[in-house]
């Protein structure tokens, strides 16, 4: 037995990069969603907070001057002018970001740096002024943590901000507190706080992500199940290379068109397009060549016909039209124009130009008459075939065999009883 062969595995750090590489290319490509999120978080939270805000600049206000201890009115005051730049603060903010959001700009990650970092100076500043009167850096840990649940950054951005506020903390806070056991204590808390906020913003941020991510694979696979009914519904009635009614739609449609002729009588005929010695054209330039030739044609019987008028493709190189209130000699001279077209404008393949020509079969029913497509049908592929004996790129004419008027139609089949005498 031969020795089985050991696939290398691949080293722990390639993976490593790899992962990397993908998570932050997924981050990248969400954070401009993610910032217009976090705006519209930071702008509802600053609006909901300035009714406590003020209430707050209320109380110390009142609070100072019940205070007597210096030390306890300068707090009071200080928090009352903080809370109130950052009414001031907050409304100008949130109304920026409304700006940003009804006029559909593309929202900058300034702002929303801006945003976190005004919080995070607030509730600094709020602690660092609490040590008046208290050690406890609570209002921080709280800025810390909710900034970290708002606002929707990628490492690479949460890592400096946060950074900037510890630092920032850490040096003014023994400016504030000079026990030295409260102030090593703080200092720890506020460490913990930031290490802790930044691992909740990368959790939210990370299944932010995920969620959009996945929304938006959905979103695709939506519409790409949409488009692809849509190419089904279309492939159901509708010939694949032409694009043309296939043959079940287009009876099923000039069925409906003879119905409406027998109620509001008026002339109906029907066209069929058959291409000569259209096999030569496959044997000798292959079948995309033909392809292209039954394309062409397709095209220039829809375009030389009114929107009203049906064109179909009954398979192969036979084609089929149905002109709604037309007359024998209009639908003639109708044919007539289409074999010129057709022959007038060859198919350019390559450096060969394709001539096509056609037979044509015409039949159709005068105002009044009426009979079923297939008899219809039947009469136009007789006429086909005449033109086609006749030596071909030519129209003929053929009546319908079964046909009635509308009146013998209707007329009872036995006639009424004589009335009683």
């Amino acid at each position: 037995m031969g020795a089985t062969e050991v696939l290398p595995m691949k080293p722990a750090w390639t993976k490593l990069r790899t992962w990397l590489r993908r998570t932050r290319s997924a981050y990248q490509q969400v954070q401009a969603e993610g910032t217009r999120e976090t705006l519209r978080r930071f702008r509802w939270v600053a609006l909901s907070v300035v009714p406590i805000d003020l209430v707050l600049v209320w109380w110390f206000w009142r609070e100072s001057g019940r205070l007597t201890v210096p030390n306890e009115v300068a707090w009071a005051v200080q928090l009352a002018w903080s809370n109130l730049v950052m009414v001031v603060l907050g409304v100008v903010l949130a109304l920026l970001a409304e700006l940003l959001l009804r006029r559909g700009r593309h929202a900058t990650l300034a702002l929303q740096v801006l945003l976190c970092l005004v919080y995070l100076a607030f509730t600094a500043a709020c602690s660092l002024i609490d040590q008046q009167v208290t050690p406890s850096i609570i209002t921080f840990v709280v800025g810390c943590m909710g900034t970290a649940v708002l606002s929707l950054m990628r490492p690479a951005l949460a890592l400096p901000i946060y950074g900037m506020a510890l630092l920032a903390f850490y040096g003014l806070l023994p400016q504030f507190q000079a026990d030295p056991l409260p102030l090593y204590s703080n200092r720890i808390q506020a460490v913990v706080a930031v290490a802790l906020s930044i691992l909740v913003s990368w959790v939210v941020w990370h299944q932010y992500v995920q969620a959009v991510l996945l929304r938006r694979q959905l979103t695709a696979s939506h519409t790409a199940l949409t488009v692809k009914q849509k190419e089904l519904e279309f492939l159901a009635d509708h010939d694949a290379l032409t694009g043309l009614y296939n043959r079940r739609e287009f009876m099923r449609r000039a069925a409906q068109e003879l119905g409406r002729s027998q109620r509001h009588p008026a002339a109906t005929h029907v066209v069929l397009v058959d291409l000569d010695h259209f096999k030569l054209v496959n044997d000798e330039h292959g079948h995309p060549a033909g392809d292209a030739v039954l394309q062409h044609t397709a095209s220039l019987l829809q375009h030389g016909v009114r929107s009203t008028d049906l064109v179909g493709r009954l398979g192969g190189e036979e084609f089929i039209l149905l002109l709604p209130q037309t007359g024998r000699d209009e639908a003639l001279a109708v044919a007539e124009k289409l074999r010129a077209l057709l022959a007038a404008q060859p198919v350019l393949w390559g450096s060969v130009q394709l001539q096509i020509y056609a037979s044509f079969g015409v039949s159709g029913l005068a105002p009044g008459e009426q009979c079923e497509i297939d008899e219809l049908y039947r009469a136009a592929d007789a006429a086909l075939y005449l033109a086609k004996h006749l030596g071909r790129n030519r129209v003929e004419y053929g009546e319908p065999q079964s046909r009635a008027s509308a009146v013998s139609a209707r007329a009872p089949a036995t006639p009424p009883a004589a009335p009683p005498a």
